[in-house]
């Protein structure tokens, strides 16, 4: 079994994955649709009702998750057919990618149907974690906010996608010590910690910190700018960038714990 054919057999996993989770979505988003467009004509009568979709937050979700519980079960399967480290890491790279590139472009699609159809009822649309965070702040040209919009949304799924293998693969290296000790420390560093440190510092590093991601993520001073644009994509590609290194040196050594 060869690259090629790994990938072919890995993307027939997601496949139905993929189309169970646009299913449950299309069913939510028309219940939520019907039930609203309801509750408007007769309680509102006229007054848009505003809504927040979180296509983005459920998708993300999904590649995470997806991602973390097919890498044992992948490696396994690639292990028993002879598959390189090599070929396994390039293979999991092109599925991230195809995976991302189809989310992306389905959600828009959907988002923009039922947006379409939601604007009929009285509701103010669904947006989107993308609208919910730039808005119009990025420009007035609707094909550079389509075009950013994308590529943020692509780039971001890729994250993580390449984050969930990470964690899984890393997991999958460690004995029960190690990871009963990770998943303490790190929470502990981020929620006990850190909060201590910035209290007896006075606030400061809490401060630089939310300074630090509005400016890697085109916000704040910046907003408004070609800053708002570049900003975030070099972000998310540099971070995604960094995991797929951290993903190699996990796969090029990985093995499956009985």
């Amino acid at each position: 079994m060869n690259v090629r054919k790994f990938f072919r057999y890995q993307l027939r996993y997601y496949r139905n994955e993929i189309a169970v989770f646009y299913l449950a979505v299309i069913g939510i988003y028309t219940l939520v649709t019907a039930g609203v467009g309801i509750v408007t004509m007769a309680v509102n009568m006229g007054n848009e009702v505003h809504t927040f979709s979180g296509m983005e937050t459920m998708t993300l979700l999904f590649m995470f998750v997806c991602s973390a519980a097919a890498y044992k079960y992948h490696l396994h399967m690639g292990m028993q057919n002879g598959i390189s480290r090599k070929s396994m890491f390039i293979s999991n790279m092109m599925i991230s990618t195809s995976i991302a590139a189809i989310m992306c472009v389905s959600d828009k699609i959907i988002t923009t149907v039922f947006g379409a159809i939601s604007a009929k009822i009285g509701i103010d649309g669904f947006s989107s974690l993308y609208s919910m965070i730039y808005g119009n702040s990025v420009s007035q040209n609707a094909v550079l906010v389509f075009l950013h919009n994308l590529a943020f949304s692509f780039l971001i799924y890729m994250l993580f996608s390449v984050l969930g293998n990470f964690i899984t693969g890393l997991y999958c290296r460690m004995n029960l010590a190690g990871i009963i000790s990770v998943s303490i420390t790190v929470p502990a560093a981020l929620f006990i910690l850190l909060p201590v440190l910035d209290y007896l510092t006075g606030h400061v590093i809490l401060s630089a910190l939310l300074k630090f991601v509005m400016l890697a993520f085109g916000m704040g001073p910046v907003a408004g700018t070609i800053w708002t644009v570049i900003n975030p994509l070099i972000t998310l590609a540099v971070l995604t960038g960094i995991f797929t290194i951290a993903l190699w040196l996990v796969i090029r050594r990985a093995s499956v714990k009985k």
